[in-house]
């Protein structure tokens, strides 16, 4: 896929990143010039709620219209993720995530890989915090 990166003097240009490299990277053409380059977002597909005009966390509307067709499905999930995020910190809990996360194991006869990685976490956190180490978050 093609990304916009800008460095420093404001030169945009089009990289060409294969789906498994870090389009967020990228060190000029010879490789020489890390952190000069940062990923930039164009008005057409920005992915922040802040980029976007007034997306309700809680709307499925608001998240179709923000989301258009030059978006990358990696953006399509930090969108998401940043709405799940909003709702969150404003109710305590994300209830539209909790229910995808029942619905999914209601479906699929497991529980969801993320909600397997925070109980096994959860579980060392508390095997750690009885052997005397803190937990920082």
């Amino acid at each position: 896929m093609i990304y916009k990166f800008i460095n420093n003097n404001k030169d945009i240009v089009d990289v060409w990143i294969p789906i498994t490299g870090n389009v967020n990277l990228y060190n000029g053409e010879d490789g020489t010039e890390t952190g000069v380059w940062k990923r930039y977002w164009d008005g057409g597909c920005g992915t922040t709620i802040s980029r976007t005009l007034r997306v309700d966390p809680y709307s499925r509307k608001d998240f179709a219209n923000a989301t258009d067709k030059k978006m990358t499905m990696g953006e399509m999930w930090d969108l998401s993720k940043e709405m799940s995020e909003s709702r969150a910190q404003k109710d305590g809990v994300d209830k539209v995530k909790e229910k995808n996360m029942r619905d999914y194991e209601k479906n699929v006869g497991v529980k969801h890989q993320d909600e397997i990685a925070r109980l096994k976490k959860e579980k060392a956190k508390k095997s750690m915090e009885k052997m005397g180490f803190g937990f920082e978050e």
